[in-house]
Order: structure tokens, then sequence, then C-alpha cells
């Protein structure tokens, strides 16, 4: 059978026609839009769809991941994660990546919590969607500074550590997580990420000792194994294979094919670097990781002298190296292997344990030690991801263990199934029980969908008198055992529901004695009770915490607490004993929390399905996967979602979002209309029919998401267009604004300028007034202090002359006399001494003669002297007349220069004066001057003024015709931007500025169209290229008459067998297989179309047409009987009528072929086919004329008893010998089913009654 592919507008994907269980169905992307909601159409939708590679299928805003067992092309990189970012969901196809980004936004947005649970059985890929979910959620998250790219390479490697210290190889899943895990990032404001914080539920630590056959323990035991450097193995003792350690060598299985140990080890080392770990915590990690392996080579025999119940170790040597791994004293630690201290009323008692218990406390050892590690690496990773800022909101991605039936299921599978069991109460509860309260709290009307509510199995296992209870109860009492568990389950609450079977009980169902079966969501589990009672008890070790706690190891120091906490110990005060709380009673409580959490936040579903056991990329188990749509639920989902709403908000939410859709009453208020009737009108405005949507109390509920698209991508174009309006009244306020407060500084300054004018013109008039009468009074007050300076100085200087001449006589008179006194006094002196000299010597000589002689003789002397005393005398009178006389001369030189003096200082002052003059009148000329320089560059000044705001209004603007043209390519661009909306747009933005903005629009058109090219060529399967290749045959043939035929037929896709001719099982498929057989036809039918075939009375009888690739058939209507058999190389010509009324004729060569005149309404897909058989024929060397199609209005026709001619146009005329008959075309008969009206009506007939009737062409 021929299949073709069939172009489904929603979401903007494609999906091909398959044929389903019930008759065929589409392998839609969303199964909400299935025509039919059942398990066997659910199931194969998802075949196809896994066939065809899709592995993503939606359940409306639930997102289905088929496991495909390999890593499909094209469905995972950062390249497709682009795709995706800032994205709607439906926009794209179905994806973890898409529902991811939904998570982000609505956080961004709602500034509320998100959570993604992915939920499955073991298997079905759920750790790899977490991981997915991750890489996408840090990609699209914050920006790209460095400290954000540390937060989320921290956030990212803390998942190769858990996996693996946490995930091994089970029988079902390479890498199957042995632990709940919930990965919380958190985010500020921004949507950066700042930390992140984990929790983990339930290690499944019994796989450290013993691994189920056929399955490995952890992962890190193999990675360290093969992949830890030579010289860290040879510290460790680790230079063996796997099966030298009895915990790893009991499952027989050490390697997997899908794992490579020596990476995976590489990749935990760099993830813990990543993380911060340093090298030497590392170190101590593997360190105790190897002290694990080497406890399980412990071995025990009975003591020397005992009686077989007191333990010792077989090999010292072995226990030695177990002792230096931990930093232990290997005597310390055989006393800890093979003993067990009790308190009792404060007496330690130290009791033997037998070889069989000390192979249980060493096993039991060992878990305990290797869960205490696993808890410590996730206080480590929280302690490195943890963001001390407080967070605005976080992402939650829930991986927990799969839903688990095994061979033989004990506690851990009752634990991991209950978790499984509280989870799908919770998809319930959030997806079908709160959507219909909602729909009932609204008063919506609403037909409810049934559902099978698993709360009674949660209440069953955990409720009070529960299973969980009973185990609690046994597990603390004395002297209890597995048995007496299962008794009491038998005559409690659980023994009574028919939901869960005993033994005892039910004998039809043959259970093992110790065993019970619990009907779980997912089905009957049968679980066997041994054991269940140990499990359940928190075992401590405080011998062993005691000798860990002085461990020179520090990490070994950190894990002795969790080993002894919990220990039973005796109150000092009131002697009463605190138990430890049971594994159950911790796993309730932390589960609880974890279904609080995720209650409180927003929740995102992915339901991972598993398509086979055998893991194979190829292998469709139908059954298995039916089996798994009917106990997720997945079935109820589609039916909620089908007959439910897929859009609510609240009114006036939806009011304020879509108000602009409404303008006229709406925008921007509502107008006269309460909020309801803003809504009715929001949608009436868009065509929204009222069967499309609710109104409820408080929220308007849309049923249908083609609804909410079209809502959707009206407000975004009609959000461009507010933009800009707003923009430009914004714009308009503002220069108006501008322009007036320019307008009034303009006019202040106007104003000022022409005030500062007259003030100035004013105070300057004024000025030169006064200035002038200054400089006038100033030159005249100048030129009489200047008269009368000079006649005051000639005055001076005449008295000054006269007085120097006067003093000057003086001066002679007064010398003159002076030199006479002088030299009389002189004169007188010297004649009195020589008078009174002679007196007086005569005297004396008379008196004393004798003394005479002597006194001659002194007195010769003293003549002698007195001569000598003259001579001096006249020396020194001489000298002082020298001395006057050059005083005297002194004086006179001085008057001389004192009068030179005199004269000199008159002619500078005189000169003064008429230098005064001078300056007095240069300074009056540049005075003058410098007015006229002023006014000079004053007007200068006021003509720079002028040009300059010339130039600013010039450069104004300039600057506005830029902004203007920058405004006008915003303009163009925003237009681009709505065009590009639409993949196909019809209108393309016109430039409105220049030629360069014409260039620029013809540039982005052509990049537009040849990027639409190549995305378009991209999308492209080789399924699409088919049918491109054969709609391009078609309008090559039809392109003479495209308008009126291609037209009106190319909107129909190519269905091929569209009548379901060629499917093997149906009546008229084995009636035409026959037909075929009968002719020697062994190909298959790959065309098949209802027609109506003009019969001989010119009426329409409902044939089909059948195309093989050998004949032609022709069918009767309804029973699809063959009535013609046709061999394609008898076909001469195919017409086509060149209107759009789907009529044409087959012409055949020979006479016992008789031309066919018929109306099909897939004309153009019918033509094609035939034409490229016939060019097959004709190829392959066989007989017949090259066809071809023509539109013509005038044609030819051979009937079963007559020639005839046919005429297409106005009327459609059959002519005849016998007559012709006229069928004109009526356009205003509402008859044709296509909505356009219009048909044949038989009219005025020649040589044939008018019977009257309207024919109509098929649309």
């Amino acid at each position: 059978m021929s299949q073709e592919p069939a172009m489904a507008d929603h979401g903007g994907t494609s999906e091909a026609a398959v044929a389903g269980p019930a008759g065929g169905c589409v392998a839609v992307h969303d199964l909400v839009l299935l025509d039919k909601a059942d398990v066997p159409t659910v199931a194969k939708t998802l075949e196809q769809r896994f066939v065809d590679g899709a592995v993503y299928t939606c359940i409306s805003s639930v997102v289905l991941a088929v496991n495909p067992f390999r890593r499909p092309d094209g469905l995972y990189g950062p390249s497709v994660m682009e795709g995706y970012f800032g994205k709607a969901a439906r926009s794209q196809p179905p994806h973890i990546y898409a529902l991811a980004n939904d998570a982000y936004h609505a956080m961004l947005e709602t500034n509320v919590s998100q959570t993604i649970i992915i939920s499955g059985e073991s298997g079905a890929g759920k750790t790899e969607s977490s991981r997915i979910c991750m890489h996408f959620i840090a990609a699209v998250s914050g920006n790209r500074a460095a400290d954000v790219d540390s937060v989320k390479d921290s956030l990212l490697g803390s998942n190769p550590i858990l996996e693996a210290f946490g995930n091994a190889q089970t029988l079902r899943n390479d890498n199957s997580s042995r632990f709940g895990k919930f990965m919380e990032i958190q985010f500020d404001a921004r949507g950066s990420p700042l930390g992140g914080c984990v929790s983990v539920y339930l290690l499944e630590k019994s796989r450290v000792v013993r691994p189920a056959p056929g399955e490995r323990s952890f992962h890190a035991f193999y990675f360290m194994l093969a992949g830890a450097p030579p010289e860290l193995r040879a510290e460790l003792d680790l230079n063996h294979p796997p099966e030298f350690f009895p915990s790893l060598a009991r499952s027989g299985t050490y390697t997997v094919p899908s794992i490579d140990d020596a990476a995976g080890y590489a990749e935990l080392v760099a993830a813990m670097t990543t993380l911060g770990f340093p090298a030497d915590s590392q170190t101590a990690l593997f360190r105790l990781l190897a002290a694990v392996l080497h406890l399980s080579r412990v071995s025990f025999v009975a003591a020397a002298g005992s009686k077989g119940d007191v333990a010792s170790v077989a090999d010292g040597a072995v226990l030695a190296d177990v002792a230096r791994l931990l930093g232990v004293s290997a005597d310390g630690l055989g006393k800890a292997l093979t003993s067990h201290t009790i308190e009792t009323r404060g007496e330690a008692i130290n009791i033997p344990l037998s070889p069989e218990r000390a192979d249980d406390t060493r096993d039991s050892l060992g878990a305990a030690l290797y869960d205490a590690m696993f808890s410590h690496i996730v206080t480590l990773i929280n302690a490195s991801i943890s963001s001390p800022a407080p967070a605005a909101a976080s992402i939650g991605v829930l991986d927990i263990y799969g839903f688990e039936i095994l061979h033989s299921n004990t506690f851990e599978q009752f634990c991991i199934n209950y978790t499984n069991e509280k989870l799908q109460k919770l998809f319930i509860d959030l997806t079908l029980s709160a959507e219909q309260a909602e729909y009932a709290a609204e008063g919506i009307a609403w037909v409810p969908v049934d559902y099978f509510d698993n709360g009674v199995i949660c209440e069953l296992i955990e409720g009070r008198g529960g299973v969980f209870d009973v185990l609690d109860e046994e597990t603390v009492l004395p002297k209890t055992s597995d048995t007496s568990f299962v008794a009491k389950l038998e005559v409690t609450k659980p023994g009574s529901s028919p939901y869960f079977a005993l033994a005892a009980t039910h004998r039809a169902l043959k259970l093992p004695r110790l065993s019970f079966r619990v009907e779980h969501y997912a089905g009957f589990v049968e679980y066997t009770a041994v054991s269940f009672l140990e499990k359940n008890k928190t075992k401590t070790y405080p011998d062993f915490a005691s000798l860990l706690a002085a461990s020179s190891e520090a990490l070994h120091v950190c894990l002795a607490p969790a080993l002894g906490a919990g220990s039973t110990s005796a109150s000092s005060r009131r002697g009463v004993r605190k138990r430890a709380a049971t594994t159950v009673s911790v796993f309730k409580r932390q589960l609880a929390s974890l279904i609080q959490t995720l209650t409180a936040s927003h929740a995102h579903y992915i339901r991972c399905i598993k398509p086979n056991d055998e893991r194979s990329p190829t292998i469709f188990d139908f059954e298995r996967v039916e089996h798994q749509i009917q106990y997720l639920g997945l079935l109820e989902n589609v039916r909620v979602a089908r007959a439910g709403f897929c859009f609510r908000e609240p009114v006036d939410s939806f009011v304020a979002r879509y108000k602009m859709l409404a303008q006229d009453s709406c925008w921007p208020h509502p107008t006269g209309l309460s909020l309801p009737q803003a809504v009715h009108a929001i949608l009436a405005a868009r065509g929204i029919d009222k069967s499309q949507y609710q109104m409820g109390k408080t929220k308007v509920f849309v049923k249908d998401p083609a609804s909410v698209f079209a809502l959707e991508d009206a407000r975004t174009a009609a959000l461009p267009r507010l933009v800009t309006l707003i923009q430009a009244w914004w714009r308009g306020v503002a220069t108006r604004a501008a322009l007036a407060a320019a307008a009034a500084a303009t006019t202040i300054a106007t104003a000022w300028r022409a005030f500062v004018a007259r003030r100035f013109f004013v105070e300057h008039r004024a000025a030169v007034r006064i200035a002038r009468a200054w400089r006038s009074f100033g030159l005249r007050a100048w030129c009489a202090r200047a008269l009368a300076a000079s006649t005051i100085a000639r005055a001076w200087r005449c008295s000054k002359a006269r007085e120097a001449r006067r003093h000057q006589l003086a001066a002679r008179d007064i010398q003159r006399t002076a030199r006479g006194f002088l030299a009389r006094t002189a004169v007188a002196r010297t004649t009195a001494a020589s008078r009174i000299g002679a007196i007086c010597r005569g005297r004396y000589v008379r008196a004393h003669i004798d003394d005479i002689t002597a006194e001659a003789r002194a007195a010769k002397e003293r003549a002698r002297q007195d001569a000598a005393a003259a001579a001096i005398q006249a020396q020194v009178r001489g000298l002082l007349a020298r001395r006057a006389y050059a005083r005297a001369r002194a004086a006179t030189k001085i008057q001389a220069a004192w009068r030179g003096h005199v004269q000199q200082q008159a002619y500078i002052k005189r000169r003064a004066g008429e230098r005064v003059a001078s300056f007095v009148l240069r300074v009056a000329l540049e005075r003058r001057f410098a007015r006229a320089k002023a006014v000079t560059h004053i007007a200068a000044a006021w003509r720079g003024r002028v040009a300059r705001l010339a130039f600013k209004r010039l450069m104004a603007a300039r600057k506005l015709q830029k902004w203007i043209r920058a405004l006008w390519a915003v303009q163009l661009l925003s237009g681009i931007e709505q065009a590009l909306a639409s993949l196909t747009p019809k209108v393309w933005p016109d430039a409105v500025v220049d030629g360069a903005q014409e260039d620029a629009r013809a540039t982005l058109y052509h990049m537009y169209l040849a990027w639409r090219a190549r995305v378009y060529r991209d999308a492209c399967t080789e399924t699409k290229r088919i049918a491109m290749w054969r709609r391009v045959r078609a309008s090559e043939m039809f392109k003479a008459s495209k308008a009126k035929v291609y037209a009106a037929s190319v909107q129909l896709a190519f269905a091929g067998d569209a009548l379901g001719l060629g499917t093997a099982g149906s009546k008229s498929a084995r009636e035409l297989a026959k037909a075929m057989a009968k002719v020697g036809d062994e190909s298959s039918i790959i065309f098949s179309a209802p027609i109506a075939k003009v019969n001989r009375s010119f009426k329409h009888d409902e044939n089909a047409v059948a195309l093989s690739r050998r004949h032609l058939f022709r069918l009767k209507g309804k029973s699809f009987k063959v009535k013609s058999v046709t061999p394609i190389e008898a076909i001469s010509s195919l017409s086509c009528s060149p209107f759009g009324d789907c009529y044409m004729v087959l012409t055949f060569d020979g006479v016992e072929h008789h031309d066919m005149v018929f109306a099909c309404e897939r004309l153009v897909e019918f033509a094609v086919r035939l034409l490229d058989q016939l060019q097959a024929v004709t190829e392959a060397g066989r007989s017949g004329a090259t066809s071809h199609v023509a539109a013509a209005s005038r044609m030819a026709a051979a009937t079963s008893h007559t020639h005839a001619r046919v005429e297409f146009g106005d009327r459609l005329v059959f002519q005849e010998p016998k007559g012709e008959y006229v069928l004109l075309f009526d356009a205003s008969s509402e008859a044709r089913p296509d909505g356009h009206g219009g048909g044949y009506k038989i009219a005025k007939i020649k040589g044939a009654k008018n019977t009257g009737k309207v024919v109509v062409p098929p649309s």
C-alpha cells in the first residue's frame, strides 16, 4: 500500500499517516489530537513515532519519552537546544528541551519554584532524561560570566559522581539508579544559577555485598579497578580482576559492553576536581572503597577449643590489609568483627559471634560503610554547589528508581514500588483529580472521566494499621520473625484488602508460605517476606564506630558517628531506652518531605516508556507498551485533556493580557463592560465561537489549543503596533513639549536680548554723552591746569633765578668780606706780636743781662725757631688760603651746577606739561578708537551668534533628518519583523527613505528567501521530497490552467490509496485482488478515489477508480465491485475542464474501451500518478502513445452507443446524433458541498425532455 505524507499544520510539525488497529490513525505528536483514544491506538502511534526516530510524544503538557536504547542523530546537542530557547512548547516538536524551557521560563515569569518529575519503570531512560534536563537548564539559564559558568560546571559535575557511586548495571538497565535523587537548582531573580542542593533517598546498600546474578555492584568499584593509576592500585592492593573479590564475584558479571570503566574513572576524577574535592579527599574515598572490597575477603572459621559457636579470622594477612586501609589496628578490627558488645544496667558485656553471624556482620558492616561514604559524598557535593545568597526560585529534577517486578522481590523492591505508588498518586492528584475538582469549583459544564485512584493502595501500605505499621511493630517487639510478620498481616488491615493477598487466604494463587502479593497500579507484584524485619532494623556498630573514631584517616573519623548513631542508650535519669528509628519510618518521613516539596512547586511530568526488555533499538514490544500505557494512566490523561480545557486563566489576568485584541471596547481599559463581558468581547473579536470556551466563576476556560495559539499570535502581532503607537504618542508629546519649551526659550531669549539691547543702547547713549561732557570738561580743566602750571612754572623759575642770583652775589660779598677780615686780623696779630715781643725782649734783656746772653743765644735759637715757625706758618697760611680758595671755587661750581639743575628742572617741567597735553590728547583719541573697536566687536559677536544659531539649526535639521531616516529604518525592520511572524509573509515592507534603504530591503528580502529555502530543505524528508516532486510535476502539467484547476485541488494532500483498497482483510480488497490476479497484475494499488461518472443519460453515477502499476479499475460506488478493467497502455489522452469543476475525460485506444467523462475530487493527484505510470510503461518498451494533460473547453468522447462531443463553458454540452443536451451553469445554486455554490442545471434539451434536475460536481 502506498502512503503519502499529509501536512498537519499544528504546532509547526508534520506527521505521516499510519494504519492503526482501528482502521487508521495519524502519528500525531500530541495524543490529544488522536481521532480515537484507546490503548491500541496510543500504542500504535508511539510505535510509528519510535520507528520514525521520534522518541518524544506529548499529552498536552506531559512529555512521553520512549527509550530508543541509542543516541538518535540530530536529536540532541547545542544546535538543537538553540531551537528551543525561549520558544513556546507547542511551537516546536515534543522534546525534553521544550519541557525544561517551559519550566525555566515559568519560573522567571511567576517566581514560583518548578519541579520536573521523571517517572517510569526501571530501564525506561529516567536517568538519561534527567541528565538531558540538567544540561538544557544549564545552557539556557543566566549569562556567560565566569562565576555563572563555574556554578553550571559544578551542578553538571555532580551527576557523574552520583551515578558512579549510586548507579549499577541490572538485568533491565546498564545504568540503573539504585537510589532516589532530587536535584534542586537555585536561581536568582535574573535567572542565573546560584547553586543547588541534592537530596538522596534509600540507597540499595545490599548491592554492595550481594549483587543479583547477572548484575553488577555499583559502578565505582569497577571504575577504580579498571582506571586507577598503577601506583594507586599498588598502594590499595587492587592489581586483581573483579572476580578476585567475593562481593563482586557473587554475580558472575564483571563488564558491560555499553560502559567503559576506565573512561568512567577518568570522568569521575574530573568531576570531583571540578567540584573542588581535594586530592587527598579523593584518595581517602578510593581507600575506603578498596577497604570495602577487601573486607569481603575476610573469612571466619570456628575458634580452636570452641564448639563452633565462636568465630575467629581465617587469614590474618587479609585482616591486616583491611585494617591498614581503614587506619585502625588489626586486633581491634578482628574483635569488632567476631564479637558484639552490649550494655546492660551500666555493665558492658562482650558476646562472641559464630562464624555465620560474623559473616553477616562483615557484609552488613561493608554495606553500612558504603552507605555512610555515599552520604558523606552527598554532603561534600552540597557543600560545593550550595550558595550563600538567598535564591529567588528553584527548579527541581526528580530522578527516582523505577517500578520493579523481579523474579524475587524483597524489601528493597517493596520500598521502591511504594515510592512509585506515591508518585503515581501525586500525578493523579495534580493532573486528573485537581483538574476535575477545579472544573466543579468553577461551575464548568463537565463530563467526569473515570480513572483508577491508587490512594487505596498507598493507604494500604502507609496508612494506620497498614503494612509499614505492622512491619515497624514486629521490628521493635522481641522474639518476632518474618513468619510472625506474615501472620500478623493476615489478621490486620492488609489481610482484608482486595488489593492484598497472602498464601494462607488465597490458596488458589499458590503463593509461597512467606510471601504476599500486592496489586500495584503497575500490576501484581509478589514479595518474599524473608529478611523484611532484618532489613527494617537500623543496625549500629558501636564497637566498630569506636574503633573507627580513633582511625588515622580523617575521612574515617568523620564516618564513625554515622555507624554508631541510633544505638540503644540508657537514660541517666529515667532509665528509659531510646530505640533507633526503623528504615521504613525514616523512609516515610523522607518521602513525605519530598511529596510536600513537589506539591508546593509547579510540577512538569516526563513519563518514560520502555519499548522492550531486550534493550534493542529496533524492537517495539506492543503488548509491553500497552501494559505501561494502562498502568501509567496515560489513556485517562488523554481523555481528561481531550474532554477538558487546555487553557485557563483568571478573568482579570485574561483581560489584562489580551485586551489589545478588542481595541474598540477594551483598549486601553474596558469601557462600560464588566470583566466577563470584556472576555466575551475579546474572544468574539478573534472569531472564537462560544462553544470553544466557558466562563467560570473566577476563570475563563478555553478548550482548543488552536484558539490559544490564535490569541497568542494575535497578541504577538498587536504588541509591535501598540508599542509603535505608544512610542509615537510619547514622541509626539515629548516633541511638542520640546517645541513649546524651545519656543518659550526663544521668546524669552528674544525679549531678553531686546531688553539688554535697549538697556545697552540707553546706557551707552548716556555713557557717550557723559563721556563727551567728561572729555570736554577734562580737556578744559587740563588746559586750564596746563596754562596755570606753565605760568606758575615760569614765575617759579624766575623767582628761583632771582633768588639764585641774590644768593650768588651775597656769597661773593660774604666771601670777600671774610677774606679781608681774615687778612687784617692776621696782620694785626702779627704786628702786635712783634711789638709785644720787642718790648718784652728789651725789658727782659735789661733785667736779665746775664741771662741775656744766654737768652740771646736762646733768642737766636728762638729766632731761628721763629723763622722756622714763620716759614711753617707761611706754609700753613698758604695752605689755608689755598683751601679757602678751593672751597670758594667749589661753592661757585656748586652754585653753577645748582643753577643749571634748576634750569634743567624748569625745562623738564615745561616739557612735561607739553607731554601731558599730548598724552591727554592721545588718551582721548585712543578711547574714541576703543569705543569704535568695541562697537565693531559687538557687531562681530552679534553676527557670530547669528551665524552659530544658523549653524545649530542646520545641524539640528541634519540630526532630525538622520533621526527620521533611523526611524524609517526601524519602521522598515519592524515591518519585516511582523512579516517574519509568518513563514510565508504576504506583504514585504517597502523602503520609505532613499535608495540605500531600498537596497537594504532587497538584500534582507533575498537573505530571508535564502534562509527560508534552507530551512525548508533541511526539514524536508525523503517522503516530503517525493511529495514535493509530484506537486512540482502537477504544477508543470497544469500551469496552463493552474488558476482554475490546480488551485482547486492542490490543497488536498496526496493520499494515495485513500479508500484503503490495497489493505488486506476487507471484502472489497479481496474482490479487487481477484480481479488483479485475473488479468495477471501482481502490482499493488497506488491510487484510489471516489468519482462521479457521467452516464449515457447524462447523469452522475457514484463510482470509484483504482490505479495499479499496470491497470485502471473502475468500481461500483459503495460496494466497490469491479465494473471495468483497462490496461494503462490503452489510455491515449487525459483531458481536464479548464474550470474548477474537477471534470476530466479519459480517451482510450480501441473500440473495446469506451471513453470516460467523470468528475474527481483528487484530479491533480490522479493525473500525476496516471501519467507517471504511462511514462513508466512507455519507457519499458510497451505500446501506447505519450499521454498528455489538456485543459480544453471542447473534446470528443466515445460512449457505449455513439460518439459524443463534450464542450465546457457557461454550459456543459453533450452532443450526439439524437440531439444536444445542454447543462447550463447555475452560479446561484447552493447545492455544491464545498460551500462555493453553483452547479450544472439541465435546461432546454433538443430531442429530449427537460427534467430540470441539478447536477453537482464533487467539490
